[in-house]
């Protein structure tokens, strides 16, 4: 009976929580991975390129419900054959730290297929400047063979 009484105020209480959700932001072509929010509320989507069409690795959500690539357009304009040292190549994570730091996880392997030129990094990016702190460069850890 307990139990039963547990279940049904966890479930009426997990019942009103989504009745009051809000959407912010959805997108019904492109598939994302990862959200991440700061602690000032900013929101950040990651893409990997697994199909196409691909638009964005990572994007910043804005307030208004527009989309901006992030850190920059650049950053987000990786095709095949160019070094991915400074370009998303597959991202497939993002999460803000206790610092609100971004850290963008990206194995570098479109559609699951390798490793790209330098593609395999972790990069910080500092979210008061909105700045890459820092590129740590996987490639040669993960392999060229690796997925």
């Amino acid at each position: 009976m307990l139990f039963s009484t547990f279940v049904f105020i966890v479930f009426s209480f997990v019942q009103l929580r989504a009745d009051s959700l809000t959407p912010v932001f959805q997108d019904n072509v492109h598939q994302f991975t990862g959200i991440a929010i700061s602690h000032s509320g900013r929101m950040f989507i990651n893409f990997p390129r697994w199909e196409e069409p691909h638009q964005y690795d990572v994007i910043e959500v804005l307030s208004n419900g527009a989309v901006r690539p992030y850190p920059d357009a650049g950053w987000n304009s990786w095709s095949k054959g160019v070094n991915g040292s400074n370009h998303w190549v597959c991202v497939q994570a993002v999460y803000v730290d206790d610092h609100d730091t971004l850290w963008v996880v990206d194995p570098g392997s479109p559609g699951m297929k390798g490793v790209q030129d330098h593609g395999a990094k972790v990069v910080s990016i500092d979210l008061k400047t909105d700045s890459v702190r820092r590129v740590y460069d996987l490639t040669d850890l993960a392999g060229k063979k690796a997925i």
